[in-house]
């Protein structure tokens, strides 16, 4: 909704209904143009604000080029120092909840995304997971056992049993550096004392 100011009282946030209802004679197009003594204030984007921070509005400035743009001012959203200090760290471990609930689901969408072995790619779901292992124990007690496996592709290779050993390891090693990664961003989420060091932290 398009904002104007009185540029004679220089009151500002009025609306085109409210300009409309001042002048009841007077007849506006329908692509609305102000009567003499008001303008059109031009929208600015906010500015960026951390979670500590609110941006509010404040009186249009009037350009060089004779237009009136929006304004904007940053401030804290606790004011007094007291209650903001307790704010703070509520609200710091909130994020920290939030953040970790992130890094879990992002760890969980991860695993089931597959792996790579031997060039090709591989699910890594729970069913597969499944008969990878069931494989690879049939393998272990049997070193002539093969068997067709498809890839995410839908392509299909013939798997010996030390293949299919080394295609475990490799769901393994997959799993494993997953949860590593998600272990650390934990770590580097609880040793963070501020809101700019966990915005630093790449979950």
């Amino acid at each position: 909704m398009n904002k104007y100011i009185n540029t004679n009282t220089l009151e500002y946030n009025i609306t085109e209904d409210e300009i409309k209802s001042l002048f009841p004679n007077t007849s506006f197009p329908e692509s609305f143009t102000p009567p003499s003594g008001y303008q059109l204030v031009f929208p600015t984007p906010q500015p960026s604000i951390n979670r500590f921070q609110i941006a509010r509005e404040i009186q249009p400035l009037l350009t060089d080029k004779g237009f009136y743009e929006q304004q904007w001012e940053v401030v804290d959203k606790f004011q007094d120092l007291t209650t903001k200090s307790n704010l703070e760290s509520i609200e710091l471990a909130n994020y920290k909840q939030e953040l970790k609930q992130i890094v879990v689901k992002k760890r969980e969408d991860n695993e089931m995304a597959g792996f790579t072995y031997n060039g090709k790619e591989y699910d890594s779901d729970l069913k597969a997971i499944i008969r990878i292992s069931n494989a690879a124990q049939v393998a272990v007690t049997n070193p002539n056992f093969s068997v067709f496996w498809t890839a995410k592709d839908n392509t299909e290779s013939l798997l010996t049993g030390a293949e299919l050993i080394e295609l475990q390891a490799a769901l393994v090693a997959h799993i494993s550096i997953i949860h590593i990664n998600s272990r650390t961003l934990k770590q580097q989420i609880d040793s963070a004392s501020t809101l700019a060091e966990l915005e630093l932290i790449g979950v």
